[in-house]
């Protein structure tokens, strides 16, 4: 007969910890990750390597061993968001917060800080931009269709969405519009950039 494994279950007693929420400096002891993580809206997983020390924060979350005298240095990235619908500008440090005040996708919102672009889209339409501190926003590249046959303007930002919803060719769009081809229209189209 084979010995049984013993494997620890989720939740299971670990150590002493305490977490520290930076945005108002309020700290809790612990012992049961699974607790701590359900009663704070955490994830049990993320905060078990926070408490590892291979995450530094976690959802505005800092953690430590009882017997520690520091919490772990946490980076403070500001970003700044602009609203594209009017304009409005607010600075922020934990994300978590920012997308819950105003009802973005936290996962989706971190996506976009870590990209290059830093454009938060929903179907296709840019719903806010964003930068750092120190850095300028990003360009929206818009552009503008005219089919004078139809009698259509249509203003897009997504090359490949709008070849795909009036069957044309997202790679004769983009030549045009860039200037890589010697003509102005594609099938009854004409395309230009907006600045």
């Amino acid at each position: 007969m084979r010995g049984k494994i013993k494997r620890k279950k989720k939740g299971r007693e670990m150590g002493e910890y305490i977490g520290k929420r930076l945005k108002d400096n309020y700290e809790e002891e612990f012992t049961v990750l699974l607790e701590f993580s359900k009663k704070h809206n955490l994830d049990v997983g993320s905060v078990c390597k926070a408490v590892k020390k291979q995450l530094v924060c976690i959802g505005g979350w800092v953690f430590k061993n009882k017997h520690e005298k520091n919490y772990p240095k946490v980076p403070k990235t500001t970003f700044i968001g602009k609203r594209i619908e009017d304009g409005y500008e607010e600075e922020f440090v934990i994300k978590k917060d920012f997308a819950k005040k105003h009802n973005l996708s936290t996962c989706r919102l971190r996506q976009v800080l870590n990209s290059s672009k830093k454009n938060y889209k929903v179907e296709e339409k840019t719903l806010w931009v964003f930068r750092k501190e120190d850095e300028e926003y990003k360009s929206i590249k818009k552009y503008k269709a005219i089919n004078k046959v139809e009698k259509l303007e249509i203003e897009f930002e997504n090359i490949r969405k709008f070849s795909e919803e009036h069957n044309l060719d997202k790679y004769y769009i983009s030549k045009i519009i860039n200037g890589k081809i010697g003509y102005k229209s594609f099938k009854g189209w004409i395309f230009e950039k907006i600045d």
